[in-house]
């Protein structure tokens, strides 16, 4: 039966060929699309149509239960074929449904409609395809790489599972839009994906092809499918091949080969080796070593390629440290403001080497510590807190600035007033906390190696800790605060070992693999939690792990819980090395500071739930004290704006999950 049309008003039903309705001039639906409004299942509400294939249409739903989007792949499954068609179609849901992973799209359903109609419920991408973005011309050199390196990521882990994708193309490459502006690649449209035999249970010859026959689009399909090799031949490379050529035609906005018909396509691939991208556009002075890399994974022969998606990986991280090591030749340097004096630090880029950036450290060091020795004497300490009672609120807390002048010196902590003395740390007391950590609340993320623990939800008051006289303005006025979903938080800050294997290069200034990565921006750290997927925790969400149940300013004797100025040496140590808190988290209070996931602003004045800061700013928010900090600022709720670019000093990140 041939597919027909309906009119949305008459609702008489045409030929596929007739545009229009010949009675009232309203557009025609095909018979089988679903209306926006329509509910299936009794849980799915259609939003509008996102594409329409051959063998499916895809939509826009919302989940009513859990309020939530998805898209919706619905069957069209007519004539002699349909069983063929719903056979394939159950096999794609089969094979996605294998994957958690940031770079593959997520199948989470699959279902029939009321009319029997197959369908698959996958998440929902709000962003475009990397065909729609590579309309507006090529791509910046980084972008590209920084797009391959997820591309092979998400084919590495479909790879080890012994799934070819045989499809790789920018139309199946989503770009998820983050929070922050930045692309996450997902990879999408499993339904040509070729099985290895022994790939493991209900797996096994889920999809196949047939000797001679053509599977793939022409214009990015490998030598090897252009020759019809069976299924069962076919490997890694294939894909490889496929990413080769998309990666050639970001970088210079054309396909490396061309021809009028689809016979012609196929043989220039098996017949011709393709240019490589620095010959293709010499205007647009493509790196020698990224053109090298595009034409070893485009190699005719196989094995001339890439072994795997991991080798390619490689390849790819080293070429985009090069890259970005050029880049960087050009030091931001910062002038130091006397503490009587603070305002926003001055930035100005020099061109001299590193070397004159630790020299403009040394120098603002050895300022600051000419001001503390100058200091008036100390004041007599405090009294402890005391460990049974709580302390009291403060009648009237500071509100917090109109306008926010935040100082960020280079060890990431504010400047330290002089009016104020620092107190023995003899005099601390170790903290009780109200709640105790949850047992069997621990996990390892396979993705990274790290461990991270469980933070059940529950309430706390965000801000300045009841009794302590060091708060800054910033840190008030203290709120109620609801955590309403568990999350999980790294253990320890990110290890350079760590961080290392994952994003390919380690910027830490003293290096060791157990020691945790600094000199790390905020793009940097958001990028390792997105690959290993997980996110940057909220500022909220810091506080909330960091304080552990307790009221108080810190979680225990700064010296058996943290690294800092009076213990550390100037330098960081191995993570896990001081006391945790009650929820088992080590080194929040030192050792780096932290990246948070907010912008920085000032706090609210009532209670609020699961708080995410505001939807941009100039700063992002860094918690914790380092390793060069003091005791002023060893404390659960100091904050501190840094510009997210800004990678100098000890600064690090530990990443949390729901």
């Amino acid at each position: 039966m041939d597919p027909m049309k309906t009119c949305p008003s008459c609702r008489v039903a045409y030929a596929d060929s007739v545009t229009f309705c010949p009675n009232d001039g309203a557009p025609l639906r095909p018979e089988d699309a679903l209306e926006p409004g329509t509910i299936i299942r009794k849980k799915y509400r259609i939003i509008s149509e996102i594409a329409r294939g051959g063998m499916g249409v895809v939509y826009r739903a919302r989940h009513l239960l859990w309020n939530e989007d998805a898209a919706i792949k619905l069957l069209l499954g007519v004539g002699a074929d349909a069983g063929k068609q719903s056979a394939s179609f159950l096999s794609e849901a089969l094979v996605m449904r294998q994957f958690r992973h940031p770079n593959i799209v997520r199948v989470e359903d699959v279902d029939f409609t009321e009319d029997d109609k197959l369908f698959i419920v996958m998440e929902y991408v709000q962003g475009e395809s990397l065909q729609q973005r590579m309309i507006r011309g090529p791509l910046r050199c980084e972008e590209v790489l920084e797009l391959a390196v997820q591309a092979c990521a998400g084919l590495s882990a479909a790879h080890q599972k012994g799934i070819i994708h045989r499809d790789i193309k920018p139309q199946n490459l989503l770009l998820a839009k983050g929070a922050d502006g930045s692309d996450t690649l997902k990879i999408i449209d499993f339904g040509l994906a070729k099985v290895r035999e022994d790939a493991g249970p209900g797996l096994t010859g889920a999809t196949t092809s047939t000797t001679g026959i053509f599977m793939g689009t022409p214009e990015y399909a490998s030598p090897e499918q252009a020759m019809g090799m069976r299924g069962d031949k076919l490997d890694a490379r294939t894909d490889l091949y496929s990413l080769g050529l998309v990666m050639f035609e970001m970088l210079t906005g054309a396909r490396p080969f061309a021809a009028d018909t689809l016979l012609a396509t196929l043989n220039q691939r098996v017949q011709s080796a393709p240019p490589e991208p620095r010959a293709a556009r010499p205007d647009l002075n493509i790196p020698p070593g990224v053109s090298a890399l595009v034409a070893k994974a485009m190699a005719r022969e196989r094995d001339s390629r890439y072994g795997s998606a991991e080798e390619m990986l490689g390849a790819i991280r080293a070429e985009l440290d090069k890259l970005r090591g050029a880049s960087s030749v050009e030091t931001v340097v910062m002038e130091v403001h006397p503490a009587s004096t603070p305002g926003t630090p001055t930035i100005k880029k020099s061109a001299l080497p590193r070397i004159a950036a630790v020299i403009a450290v040394l120098a603002a060091a050895a300022l600051i510590a000419w001001f503390v020795l100058h200091r008036p004497a100390p004041a007599p300490p405090t009294p402890r807190e005391s460990a049974t009672a709580p302390a009291p609120v403060p009648a009237a807390p500071t509100a917090p600035p109109t306008t926010l002048q935040p100082n960020v010196p280079e060890t990431s902590e504010k400047p330290e007033r002089s009016e104020k003395a620092e107190a023995p740390e003899k005099t601390e007391a170790p903290e009780r906390p109200v709640i105790p950590a949850p047992a069997s609340t621990m996990k390892v993320n396979p993705q990274d190696g790290l461990k991270y623990v469980w933070i059940p939800p529950g309430n706390f008051t965000m801000g300045c800790s009841p009794g302590d006289t060091d708060c800054d303005s910033d840190e008030s006025p203290p709120h109620e605060v609801t955590i309403g979903k568990g999350f999980w938080m790294g253990q320890t800050e990110v290890t350079q070992e760590t961080f290392q294997r994952v994003l390919g290069n380690n910027p830490s200034n003293v290096q060791g693999a157990s020691l945790p990565v600094e000199s790390v921006n905020w793009f940097r750290a958001h990028a390792y939690c997105n690959a290993v997927g997980m996110r940057l925790p909220t500022e909220a969400e810091w506080e909330y792990a960091a304080r552990g149940g307790s009221s108080s300013l810190r979680y225990g004797i700064p010296g058996q819980t943290a690294w800092f100025r009076a213990n550390s040496d100037g330098k960081t140590h191995d993570v896990a090395q001081k006391q945790p808190n009650a929820y088992g988290l080590y080194d929040l209070l030192g050792n780096v500071a932290e990246w948070t996931a907010d912008w920085y602003a000032p706090y609210p004045s009532g209670s609020v739930s699961d708080p995410q800061g505001p939807a941009e700013g100039e700063y992002r928010i860094l918690r914790g004290a380092s390793c060069l900090g003091g005791i002023k600022v060893l404390r659960v709720s100091a904050r501190a704006p840094r510009k997210p670019g800004n990678k100098t000093g000890y600064v690090g990140f530990r990443c949390a999950g729901n």
